[in-house]
């Protein structure tokens, strides 16, 4: 890296083991990094650098434990499959599962130093199962929200960056994936509980957006049969255009533009509400 103001070198970054999958500017004086683990993809750590000295770590919180040999235990939280970071002030917002939970996260300091407090997970409710979706995304204005879109809901719903962590339809829990896998197995699709609970973030949200599938232009599809006894069709998605949402995003200020998997982009301009009151520049 050359510094800009005197093209001398800077130190790389490093204190991660995997990818990074997210990363963002938090405040003046830390950038926060997410990475995932090679392979399998499932999250490794977050890290918290000092921008005023660069390349200096100064908290790190894994997700995954290298040492265990029980490769089911080995994940440490719940977080999974990163998406899309979003951030004002202390508070952080992720998007996680493809696109379809946030996570509220802040950076904290005490005398010890500055730290990630993780306070819960809400579930946004598009997926039905968790072969379904995986393509995610959470784009944020300077002013003071994130958007979240996935591939197949045409739906983005808005939230708040900040309020998230103290939220009641937050959950709360932690630790290993494994332990929260049947929350709602052996539970009725009607039962109201179990429904709120698969659609938590949706009360959190302050606002949605309606796209038209494929940004308005739909693909034209064949009609495959299901039986070849019975008359039943579907439309044909070999195409690999998925269904249609959202698989790309931007935001400034009321104006938020989305990608699609047929090349199409779209923009939608919000309420004055969403209005950034200061030059995002």
């Amino acid at each position: 890296f050359l510094e800009h103001s005197n093209g001398k070198a800077m130190p790389s970054w490093r204190g991660h083991g995997g990818m990074i999958q997210a990363m963002a500017v938090v405040g003046t004086k830390y950038l926060v990094s997410f990475s995932i683990q090679m392979g399998h993809g499932n999250p490794d750590a977050a890290v918290i650098w000092s921008l005023e000295q660069a390349g200096v770590p100064l908290y790190r919180k894994d997700f995954w434990d290298p040492n265990q040999r029980n490769i089911f235990k080995k994940q440490l939280h719940r977080m999974d499959d990163i998406c899309g970071i979003s951030v004002q002030g202390n508070h952080i917002l992720l998007a996680d599962k493809y696109g379809d939970r946030v996570v509220a996260v802040t950076v904290e300091e005490d005398e010890e130093g500055s730290f990630l407090e993780l306070h819960g997970y809400a579930n946004i409710g598009r997926r039905y199962y968790d072969g379904e979706g995986f393509h995610g995304r959470m784009a944020m204005s300077k002013s003071k929200y994130g958007i979240v879109a996935m591939e197949i809901s045409p739906t983005a719903l808005i939230f708040p960056i900040q309020g998230c962590s103290t939220h009641e339809n937050l959950d709360r829990r932690d630790g290993n994936r494994r332990k929260f896998d049947d929350d709602y197995q052996n539970r009725e699709e009607d039962d109201y509980e179990c429904l709120k609970e698969k659609r938590a973030a949706r009360g959190i949200a302050v606002g949605k957006i309606e796209w038209p599938l494929w940004g308005g232009n739909k693909p034209t599809r064949k009609k495959k049969r299901l039986e070849y006894f019975l008359d039943v069709s579907q439309e044909d998605d070999s195409d690999g255009l998925g269904r249609g949402g959202p698989v790309q995003l931007a935001m400034r200020g009321r104006n938020v533009v989305a990608g699609f998997t047929n090349g199409t982009l779209a923009k939608i301009l919000l309420p004055e509400e969403f209005e950034e009151r200061t030059s995002s520049l």
